[in-house]
């Protein structure tokens, strides 16, 4: 019989930009690091329930159908590789780390990034974690873009993994970035809150939408502004994939350094200065986006735990220069 560990339990509700869509594709557009086939295997072994009921992977889904979703690791699922490497730990104990991320090094495999992440040197210098969570993002609970830089939480046993994952569920984790974008926002403060979905022809992006998708709340507020530029405070109640990038650009004002969802920018720069800053941002690659600020429970204690990580140099010297752009 094939050893397996549970994961984590998911339900998902199935939007109305889903219906007619294949279960096996619903799912492995939601399981990051899973082929389709091992979704398939997921399904024919009973692990995914529709509306109560076991269904074949070619299963057409309807809007609003309920699919219950049991991540299970088989025991032949290959792990990740040890790949020692630069790693900044801000705060470590029994049950959790807490690390810097860079901004150019994605979190986990994905898409084109097969080796050189952060899990890859985490599990190099903290074996343990291999075996928590997901086989391909082990110890992983959130996540920031690669292009974003700051804090990131990392789960050390199996225990700590559940009860990290329920709290961001529950949003009882709090986080505030730091942005720099296009542009001077009106009102300088507000909450963005609209529906997040994939963008119908560019499947790598989101973007706003009418109907289906996820509902997404931001709050910003303006900290300083030379009328091209200016620096935000931001704070996401709701955690969805690129939510800050969409929601900034959806008002109006991309990030800098964004070519996603914003422009490149630099060509219509006259200083020399602010413009090779820029052309750096896009070879790191990086956006001008930093996870700063992050309040959580202990998953053990219960114990409120606060941290605090400056943008990088980078970040402060990009923002500076622009000031003096702007005072000249």
């Amino acid at each position: 019989m094939t050893k397996f560990t549970v994961l984590s339990r998911e339900t998902l509700s199935v939007p109305a930009a889903d219906a007619g869509t294949r279960l096996d594709r619903f799912l492995t557009a939601r399981a990051d690091g899973r082929s389709r086939a091992q979704v398939q295997s997921l399904i024919e072994q009973g692990w995914v329930r529709v509306n109560g009921r076991v269904v074949k992977p070619s299963y057409r889904l309807r809007a609003g159908d309920t699919v219950e979703v049991t991540w299970v690791r088989f025991e032949e699922e290959a792990g990740l590789t040890p790949e020692p490497g630069p790693l900044r730990v801000l705060y470590e104990d029994e049950s959790l780390l807490v690390v810097a991320k860079p901004a150019g090094v994605p979190v986990h495999p994905g898409a084109g990034h097969t080796t050189g992440t952060l899990v890859h040197r985490l599990i190099a210098r903290y074996p343990e974690v291999a075996a928590v969570g997901h086989p391909r993002r082990p110890g992983i609970v959130h996540r920031l873009d690669r292009v974003t830089s700051g804090l990131l939480v990392v789960a050390r046993t199996p225990a700590a993994y559940l009860r990290l994952v329920e709290a961001f569920q529950r949003r009882r984790v709090h986080k505030h970035y730091v942005a720099i974008v296009w542009g001077r926002p009106h009102p300088p403060a507000g909450v963005i809150e609209t529906r997040i979905g994939r963008h119908p022809r560019h499947r790598k992006r989101f973007d706003v939408v009418s109907t289906g998708g996820k509902w997404a709340r931001t709050r910003y507020r303006l900290a300083a502004t030379t009328e091209t530029f200016s620096r935000l405070h931001v704070w996401p109640y709701t955690g969805r994939t690129h939510q800050i990038r969409v929601h900034l650009t959806h008002v109006g004002h991309p990030i800098v350094g964004d070519p996603t969802y914003g422009h490149r920018g630099w060509h219509t720069v006259r200083d020399p200065v602010l413009r090779d800053l820029l052309r750096r941002m896009a070879r790191r690659p990086a956006i001008a986006l930093h996870a700063g600020c992050l309040a959580l429970p202990h998953p053990v204690t219960g114990t409120v735990l606060r941290f605090r990580l400056p943008p990088p140099r980078w970040f402060r010297d990009l923002w500076a220069r622009m000031q003096a752009v702007a005072g000249s």
